[in-house]
């Protein structure tokens, strides 16, 4: 079973990253904000926003507990990726237990417009606006310190046909890969 934990700064790629990697090798992609989400909801507590979840998260539990939230997620397939791992102790835990941690990097410029694309999109008043801008940015500073613990850098340079070859390269050193395509986690 290979785990991988893809990370990275807001609108770096690593969605799209994980689509390149999907059309590559059967796998299941488990969004991270997703299972954020549900273990609030559980406890009754229910993000207004997408932005807004990592820090109502992180109001109420650690990032060690996102670590291990993930790592007790069912293993359906050969290969489970984790899109959106932010935080450097959780990346810590993850690769302490075997996941590779792999950090999409992409054009600064370019990922801030997509950054502001995404929120315009969203229909959020300017106050929410402001503050998902200000909830993104918050991962920003410890991206350095998560870069510099990754096994591999992913260049994004916004193509798809590129991101794909990146995805081959890097599939190269996970073992045990699976022979088909699945579309989905099943």
């Amino acid at each position: 079973m290979a785990k991988i934990a893809l990370t990275g700064k807001p609108c770096a790629g690593k969605t799209s990253f994980a689509r390149a990697l999907s059309r590559l090798i059967a796998l299941c992609v488990v969004d991270v904000g997703d299972v954020l989400r549900q273990a609030l909801l559980r406890h009754g507590v229910a993000p207004a926003t997408r932005a807004e979840i990592g820090p109502v998260f992180l109001r109420h539990y650690s990032p060690e507990a996102i670590a291990h939230l993930l790592l007790n997620v069912p293993q359906s397939h050969t290969v489970i990726v984790f899109d959106a791992v932010r935080l450097l102790p959780t990346c810590r835990i993850l690769q302490d237990a075997g996941v590779l941690i792999w950090y999409v990097d992409s054009d600064e410029g370019e990922r801030r417009k997509r950054l502001d694309r995404r929120l315009r999109s969203a229909g959020l008043t300017d106050e929410a606006l402001a503050r998902a801008r200000l909830d993104y940015a918050s991962y920003d500073s410890e991206q350095t310190a998560v870069r510099h613990a990754a096994v591999g850098i992913i260049n994004n340079t916004g193509t798809l046909d590129a991101l794909d070859q990146e995805a081959a390269k890097y599939l190269k050193h996970v073992p045990g890969l699976p022979p088909r395509r699945l579309s989905d986690c099943g």
